[in-house]
């Protein structure tokens, strides 16, 4: 193999790793939903319950889809993979 098919290859796995054990883990996604809302609780009160909603909806599917991102073209994108 060539370097830059390991330099690929060895990017791919911590890329899935990343994905695999930090953006899926459920202690990380705790862990953003948790500041997301303690920004939400300095907002307005009409907006608050609004704002904590989205936060536990969203950050779920932010993490997960910058997840599959990262696993499947941030190794492109950082032009270790072509």
């Amino acid at each position: 193999a060539s370097v830059s098919g390991l330099e690929c290859d060895a990017c791919m796995y911590l890329a899935n790793g990343l994905n695999q054990t930090i953006l899926h883990n459920p202690k990380v996604l705790t862990f953003v939903t948790d500041d997301i809302e303690k920004v939400c609780s300095i907002l307005p009160d009409s907006v608050q319950a609004l704002c904590m909603n989205a936060a536990e909806q969203t950050a779920p599917l932010l993490l997960n889809h910058l997840g599959d991102f990262i696993a499947t073209q941030g190794c492109a994108d950082l032009g270790v993979c072509h």
